[in-house]
């Protein structure tokens, strides 16, 4: 049975609809979550530790990190080595039981974060393990996106792994590449990781460490001819797995019992070890080559998913591979130990709607969100049975009410003066997606190339044109999708939301590349949405999008936001720093649509994702209040650097975004600053990069944060303009707190976030979390920050009125202000008995000369404020209803 979102009437269990419970955990209705981030220093049993904690401060269900086992000493777990365990490192299967009886314990139930896209390229994955040890013939050939004839770079059935620290033929020299025995086999060792052999090589190694014990007038051990028989015997044909395994393993047992045969094979391996050729030549007898880890761009001949080859795509779309990775998130989901599932960068995968629909058949009651960058008004495809997105287009939305939308002009001149740089966002996003295309996904360009050239030539209009063209056209398209990619099931006409994408992407390659012949563009739209049934159309539609996501996230996620400072805070995943601010009229828009179309979906302002916590951004976004001072105060820096370090030794763009980002997360030790801004400038990719890091350019970087930091006279300017702004980024801080936990959806607080948080990107947002001092707030609940006091009381609230917040009763209904102020006021009522009203822009309005007549009138009755306990009746003067606060929370009595 297809599940449509929105209908609560539908037999089943409804995705939006209705006010059902959601998973099995003693129910407790879903009314928001708290994020755990998991790690060898934060396990299971602290997790539930925390649990009465979290249950008084008034979330209904924890929300963890990937739980399944992950690669040894995984700071995240997003980089999984085994799909079908509960990682040992965490606490394993006994540490999350006991975190699950827990949480039951208190009524509370469980989210978990997967990675259905990609798996960790390590040797504790088995699956890659035994994909590196026989090529096409392993048994999970299937499972990852591997181009075995890639035509370039390495041979047919050979992976390229660029890993390497130094060219091949240095490290070999160097005695870094190493062969050995480990526990029962024989392997590549390189610094920590580690390679198999292929069983033909293996079993020559054996062979010749038998001779030699033979020669020494011994015979080996009985079971080491036969095995060295099996091996030589069992080549590597897909029969030959497992019994190379048991063989292998008879072979171990042997050593223990033979030493003269365990110093025999040692001795064999130093003397490969040894001789360089040697050594060569059994490295190229592996289905895999290690190349130097700048290859990377140009020959790689798998979909990797990061700049650096520690992550691999996993073919989801095979049902083989799809039943395999997700049968313990559903033995999870179908015992009830957990209740919903956060699906992590699902635009990597080849059919995103094909994958909604398989997961929704194996968790049909749970709640589903998926992490899906939302773009300008994009909205979540209708047809994916899940409650909605992971938040970011919403917190992303929050975040713009605070921009003061008149300041744009004077920011941007601000920036300007200071870089002398004079693009535009948009320009500065095409040039930084091209530069990916240039550098990072040249294979894949490449790829995608050839398979529009055979397109070509079984096209009855075919087109004679070069190989370099084809490539052109390919990354002009990626360059230029305005979304992160379309969703064109592969072999169907695409529906016409996809064809107007295409369309806009069409018309901005025509205008931009005029070196590209209309033909060829034309050639590429019909590709994309004629829906042809050929395997290369097929595979040129699937692979294309998963292309174009990768591109928009690596060019604009990565790389554009890192060049364009304007002002820092629009500069976050999910958001769009060339839009300077919201409307009313739009943001009310997007909460109604919301409050009907994805009632369940997650809202949260800080995640393991963002760059700066709502907090940081909060004080950031206070700056475009006082433009011209922000501009002095840039502009007096930059001369005290030219002072300090020379007029150009350092960069004025990384100048801003490292300023503003200090003026929202202060205080901050040198330690994180430098860490941020070695980042920022790696992302940036002006300088230096992740994949080509300038040491000279990024110690003068460190260089320059230290002055910032430590220098009287720009310490004495940070501080004047931060004291000038500390009153509104407060204010900024409570209004965004308040909204995010009560628009329509289900909020989540980020670790800590309960408490003012300024953390920055990864991994500086995965700190330890000071749990204890919270605790400790929340029993002298009277002496809390204001902050804290507004969770606890916006979770009450949920609680104890969740059929204002969930369920068919749960409406949204925009509220405006009148008078002189009004564009300062944003209010909301959610179903008949709550009213949120939060201010904005207060460096402004005490210019313009405070509130005046602003009013608001409240629907009939008594409305009570639960963060005062002051009421309210009628139409209610904006002074009056906020007093010296930004906010209100109103219950009618």
């Amino acid at each position: 049975m297809r599940v449509v979102p929105g209908n609560p009437d539908q037999p089943g269990p409804s995705v939006d609809g209705g006010i059902a419970q959601i998973g099995s955990n003693g129910g407790t209705d879903l009314r928001a979550t708290y994020r755990l981030q998991l790690s060898a220093d934060f396990r299971f049993d602290d997790a539930a530790a925390a649990v009465p904690y979290l249950h008084d401060l008034g979330v209904s269900h924890l929300y963890l990190s990937p739980v399944l086992t992950s690669t040894p000493g995984s700071t995240h777990g997003y980089d999984v080595c085994d799909a079908h365990r509960i990682d040992d490192a965490l606490g394993g299967e006994g540490g999350f039981r006991a975190l699950v009886d827990r949480a039951h314990e208190y009524g509370m139930g469980l989210v978990v974060d997967i990675a259905p896209n990609h798996m960790a390229m390590h040797h504790t994955n088995d699956h890659w393990f035994d994909v590196l040890r026989f090529g096409t013939a392993s048994r999970h050939a299937n499972w990852f996106d591997i181009d075995w004839s890639p035509g370039h770079g390495s041979a047919d059935g050979c992976v390229l792994l660029p890993i390497l620290g130094d060219h091949y033929d240095v490290v070999v020299d160097s005695g870094d590449l190493r062969v050995e025995r480990r526990g029962h086999d024989v392997v590549i060792r390189y610094g920590e990781r580690i390679f198999p052999l292929s069983i033909p090589s293996t079993g020559r190694l054996i062979a010749s460490a038998a001779r030699a014990v033979t020669e020494q007038g011994t015979e080996p051990d009985p079971q080491i001819a036969r095995g060295t028989s099996i091996l030589f015997a069992l080549g590597d044909s897909p029969a030959a797995h497992l019994e190379a395994e048991r063989t292998l393993t008879v072979l171990a047992d042997a050593c223990e019992r033979d030493t003269a045969f365990a110093a025999a094979l040692d001795a064999e391996l130093a003397r490969v070890n040894g001789d360089r050729d040697e050594l060569h030549r059994l490295l190229e007898e592996q289905h895999y080559r290690l190349a130097r880890w700048t290859t990377l761009p140009d020959d790689l001949d798998d979909r990797r998913c990061t700049d650096v080859a520690d992550l691999i795509g996993v073919r989801t779309e095979d049902p083989t591979v799809f039943e395999s990775i997700h049968s313990r998130i559903a033995e999870l989901i179908g015992s009830g130990a957990v209740d919903g599932i956060r699906v992590d960068h699902l635009d990597g995968l080849a059919d995103p709607t094909d994958y909604t629909e398989r997961l929704r058949a194996i968790a049909p009651h749970a709640w589903i969100v998926v992490d899906k960058i939302l773009v300008g008004d994009e909205e979540l495809i209708d047809d994916w049975p899940v409650h909605g997105t992971t938040g970011y287009e919403t917190a992303a939305l929050i975040d713009r009410l605070w921009v003061d939308a008149d300041a744009e002009g004077s920011m941007t001149e601000a920036m300007t003066a200071y870089t002398g740089e004079t693009d535009d966002w948009s320009t500065v996003r095409r040039s930084a997606k091209q530069q990916v295309v240039d550098e990072i996904v040249v294979g894949e360009v490449r790829r995608l190339a050839a398979d529009l050239g055979t397109i070509v030539a079984a096209s009855p209009d075919r087109l004679d044109v070069p190989s370099d063209a084809l490539a052109a056209v390919v990354g002009a398209f990626a360059v230029e999708m305005p979304v992160y990619r379309t969703y064109v099931r592969p072999g169907r006409p695409a529906e016409d939301r996809d064809v107007r994408i295409v369309a806009r992407a069409a018309a901005a390659v025509r205008a931009h590349r005029s070196d590209i012949e209309p033909a060829l563009v034309d050639l590429v739209v019909r590709t994309m949405v004629a829906g042809a049934d050929d395997e290369v159309s097929q595979r040129f539609v699937r692979r294309f999008q998963q292309l174009s996501g990768h591109v928009m996230a690596k060019g604009v996620e990565d790389t554009a936001f890192y060049r364009y400072p304007r002002l820092v805070s629009l500069n976050e995943v999910g958001s769009d720093p060339g839009a300077f601010g919201v409307t009313l009229d739009e943001f009310h828009q997007r909460q109604s649509s919301a409050s009907t179309r994805h009632p369940r979906r997650m809202v949260t302002a800080s995640t393991h994702d963002t760059t700066r916590s709502a907090d940081v951004r909060a004080r950031i976004t206070a700056l475009s209040e006082v433009p011209d001072r922000w501009r002095e105060t840039i502009e007096a820096i930059g001369e005290r650097l030219d002072e300090l370090v020379g007029e150009h030794a350092h960069d004025p763009v990384l100048d801003i975004l490292v300023v503003q980002t200090l003026i929202g997360a202060t205080p901050i030790s040198v330690d994180r600053a430098t860490a941020y801004a070695r980042t920022a400038a790696r992302e940036a990719k002006r300088a230096t990069s992740w994949l080509h890091p300038d040491e000279s350019a990024e110690a003068q970087l460190d260089r320059v944060v230290g002055h910032l930091i430590g220098d009287a006279r720009c310490v004495e300017l940070l501080d004047g303009l931060g004291t000038e702004i500390a009153t509104a980024g407060v204010a900024n801080m409570l209004a965004s707190t308040l909204i995010t936990l009560t628009v329509p959806g289900v909020p989540d607080l980020y670790q800590g976030a309960e408490l003012a948080t300024f953390d920055l990107d990864d991994p500086d947002n995965r700190r330890p979390v000071d749990l204890t001092l919270r605790r400790e707030t929340l029993v002298d609940s009277a002496a809390a920050p204001d902050k804290f006091r507004l969770v606890r009381a916006c979770l009450a609230l949920r609680r104890d009125h969740v059929e204002c917040f969930v369920g068919p009763r749960a409406s949204y209904s925009a509220r405006f202000a009148s008078g002189a102020a009004a564009d300062q006021v944003v209010a909301f009522g959610r179903g008949e008995h709550v009213v949120v009203v939060a201010t904005r822009l207060p460096i402004r309005r005490a210019v313009d000369g405070g509130w005046r007549d602003t009013a608001l009138t409240l629907p009939d009755g008594t409305w009570e404020d639960v963060l005062t306990t002051m009421t309210h009746h009628d139409a209610v003067p904006i002074g009056e209803l906020v007093g010296s606060g930004s906010v209100a929370l109103l219950i009618r009595r």
